[in-house]
């Protein structure tokens, strides 16, 4: 039996004979290894538990009694740890973890969501708890850099999860009650509690968070906390405001009323957190026309001055990761500016600098990241030009998107060179292995855009293989969003179609390529397998 093979009647034996409260009590130590092994337990007698584990162990499976009561003492356990002072910030990301990977369904298709139900009833105001903490006021929950954004990551998958009009209703009402009750005039504590929770709202479930941020009296408590004495207050203004101009809609009300507030703070606080975060502010409201080259929301040079000083943090040793970060976070935007980002892939030191940011423990930046090289490499998704409607959009009086001059095949190719050379593939791959709920389905799906670009030169597809982007690319092509397998399928065709497995020495995970060759083809429509080099024999291909 493997090691990590657990049966039905095991699972039952460990969870009556030694507790849940005492394997909780190991997740919730200030160990960050011995928190996933415990993690990685839960996991297993979940999996037996609940049928999730489809390995057949023989007669032992009819002593196997009734599960349900086992599965839900579990479900209220890990929710109990979810706010609890007494865990550890390393437990309270695994208990995260465990109900984000267990509670929402797999498959839509699927008709039973109780699980789904049961923790927003019983859990929701718990998760909101911990999107609301602000680490730098005294008592507060323990945790680390990832806790505040896997919280988001499942309260998103919570409310993708609902099925009908009413239960969203009844999950924004509990978000609503529970907002409006920590606001109160006579303690800023709670208010920015209160803004903070709205915060991980606007990352996660961002409708809800977006329909809360419309309330009387909610934008406007972000604009006049801005203007506070206090730091604490500023910086989670800032980053509310920031969150909230997501959409072009929101993002107008800000240039309007928040603009020339941030513009302040940037230059009159000598606060460096507060101060990049209200410059990563300025970068999102200057990006609002995204890619389109007609409808740049501040004057001709402007983003450019933004992205370099983003740069000059990003490069500086000396400012800690946290903050760091965030100049990733204004890269991320402005780099949908073709002069942005042309000179960013320039820029050498900026480019390793954010890759050596990707491979440290705060995976809160992977998705920024990979915002910042799908734009670099041009790698997002573009709608098809008819001419005859663009023509009949001009003749209308219609706006018709420019693409920038810096936006064409060659100036794209040139990017692509400068961040292979930079070692992009190398982050790329420790960015795939990272085992948390932040790396989602859509960073996925832009991680294989990424590397469907950067293998799109035959000669720059041995490098990738070196560097390990053929192994990363195996679950980026088995897990995630049907647009992202494809997508990672096709990279690995175009790889595979040009590399020797017995030069490239990648043993059994280059089998597992050849495995993956039918699918590949099938989805792509590349034709490989005709072409296919006189070395791949069918053993290769077994």
């Amino acid at each position: 039996m493997p090691n990590d093979a657990v049966s039905g009647w095991q699972a039952t034996a460990i969870v009556h004979l030694m507790g849940i409260d005492k394997l909780c009590g190991f997740m919730a130590l200030d160990n960050e290894e011995i928190a996933l092994a415990t993690c990685n337990l839960f996991q297993c007698i979940y999996d037996s538990l609940s049928g999730g584990d489809k390995r057949v162990y023989g007669k032992e499976e009819a002593l196997v009694l009734d599960s349900s009561r086992d599965l839900k003492n579990i479900l209220l356990a890990l929710l109990e740890m979810v706010a609890s002072r007494k865990v550890s910030g390393h437990g309270r990301d695994q208990a995260l973890n465990l109900l984000t990977k267990n509670v929402p369904r797999k498959d839509k298709r699927d008709p039973d969501h109780s699980r789904t139900l049961f923790t927003i009833d019983h859990g929701l105001k718990k998760i909101l708890k911990v999107c609301g903490q602000v680490p730098d006021l005294p008592d507060q929950l323990p945790m680390t850099e990832n806790t505040q954004l896997i919280a988001s990551v499942l309260l998103n998958k919570l409310y993708d999860d609902l099925r009908c009009d009413p239960e969203r209703d009844n999950f924004r009402d509990i978000c609503d009650e529970y907002i409006k009750g920590k606001f109160d005039p006579n303690d800023m504590d709670k208010n920015i509690h209160a803004i903070n929770a709205l915060s991980g709202l606007l990352q996660g479930p961002f409708d809800v968070g977006n329909t809360l941020a419309g309330r009387q009296g909610v934008m406007e408590m972000m604009v006049a906390l801005c203007g506070s004495e206090r730091e604490v207050d500023q910086m989670v203004a800032v980053e509310a405001l920031i969150h909230a101009s997501t959409k072009m809609s929101r993002a107008s009300f800000i240039i309007t009323n928040g603009v020339s507030l941030l513009k302040d703070i940037y230059k009159k606080t000598k606060n460096e957190k507060i101060k990049i975060r209200a410059l990563v502010g300025l970068c999102k409201l200057g990006s609002a026309g995204g890619d389109d080259y007609s409808m740049r929301q501040f004057a001709e040079g402007s983003t450019e001055k933004l992205a370099k000083q983003c740069r000059k943090w990003l490069c500086n040793p000396s400012i800690d990761v946290r903050t760091r970060k965030w100049a990733v976070e204004g890269l991320a935007y402005l780099t949908n500016d073709a002069d942005v980002k042309d000179d960013f892939v320039e820029d050498e030191p900026a480019l390793r600098a954010m890759f050596e940011l990707a491979k440290s423990p705060d995976k809160t930046i992977l998705y920024a990241v990979a915002c910042t090289l799908v734009n670099c490499t041009n790698s997002y998704e573009k709608k098809e030009i008819i001419p005859e409607l663009v023509q009949l959009a001009k003749f209308s009086k219609q706006h018709v998107p420019e693409q920038h001059p810096k936006d064409k095949k060659d100036f794209i190719e040139k990017r692509v060179k400068r961040l292979l050379k930079a070692g992009v593939i190398s982050a790329l791959t420790c960015m795939v292995k990272a085992d948390s709920s932040v790396l989602t389905d859509q960073t996925k799906e832009m991680l294989a855009r990424v590397f469907l670009a950067l293998a799109g030169d035959t000669k720059d597809r041995g490098t990738i293989v070196a560097q390990g982007g053929g192994k990363a690319l195996i679950p980026l092509a088995l897990e995630g969003t049907e647009a992202g397998k494809i997508r990672a399928c096709h990279a690995l065709a175009k790889i595979a179609a040009i590399s020797n497995p017995e030069i490239a020495s990648l043993e059994r995970g280059f089998m597992k390529w050849f495995g993956l060759w039918s699918v590949c083809c099938t989805l792509t429509g590349t034709g490989y397998r005709t072409t296919r080099p006189s070395w791949a024999s069918q053993t290769w291909l077994a």
